[in-house]
């Protein structure tokens, strides 16, 4: 049986190790390092987590966003919130493939999240943009970019396109809130909340109908858009 000790009088006493008695964030209820404060259980466990030289995942600057991505949008390290052995909620952003090598996880934070985190938008504002966007694929309004299973030829006949007339209506109803079919927060609604098409992307739309918009200008409709449909 270990004497606890604290770490103080450890390190007044010259020793390398303390003994609190309380266990650590693995459940280990074991010695502690007096220079780091680190479970000597955990150490191999720690090395075990440590990239290998050489190995592709060592090289962290591979998983890291390029500036081109970047440029597509927001990009953040995701956190996975977990419960540790005692029971306390906490973020971990750590991943593990398949040989046991931690990795570097990123993903694009979405647009109207962004947007509220700016205080750009208000919830309210972002709700009605999700409520655009689910309505619209309930719907069946957006692009499709393979060929759809449900229309295929049975018997001769081509067979009915499923769709939610409820959502139809609703995203007719927004259409007509936003000033008709032509208008520019209805094709702003239509491609960037609809179809989820970047602020760019809908940029260059307008550029080929003729509608020279820059990018400060876009974000402004953007804003307009959301503010109609709430």
């Amino acid at each position: 049986m270990l004497s606890i000790i604290s770490r103080a009088e450890a390190k007044a006493r010259g020793l390398t190790r303390f003994f609190t008695g309380r266990p650590c964030d693995r459940g280990h209820v074991a010695e502690r390092t007096v220079l780091r404060k680190t479970c000597v259980e955990c150490i191999p466990l720690n090395k075990a987590d440590t990239p290998d030289a050489g190995h592709p995942s060592s090289d962290l600057s591979i998983t890291k966003p390029t500036h081109e991505r970047r440029n597509h949008g927001s990009i953040e390290r995701f956190k996975k919130l977990i419960v540790d052995v005692h029971g306390r909620r906490r973020f971990d952003a750590t991943i593990v493939d398949i040989n046991g090598v931690r990795g570097t996880p990123y993903h694009c934070v979405p647009l109207l999240e962004d947007l509220e985190r700016r205080e750009e938008i208000t919830p309210d504002m972002r709700k009605a943009g999700d409520k655009f966007h689910d309505d619209f694929r309930l719907a069946n309004l957006y692009q499709l970019r393979a060929s759809d299973i449900e229309s295929v030829r049975v018997s001769g006949k081509l067979r009915n396109y499923e769709y939610n007339k409820d959502a139809r209506d609703a995203i007719h109803r927004s259409i007509q809130l936003l000033g008709g079919h032509h208008s520019r927060e209805t094709s702003c609604a239509w491609h960037i909340l609809g179809c989820e098409t970047s602020i760019r992307q809908w940029t260059a739309i307008r550029h080929n109908c003729g509608d020279f918009i820059g990018a400060r200008l876009a974000r402004k409709t953007l804003v307009t858009t959301l503010k109609s449909l709430v």
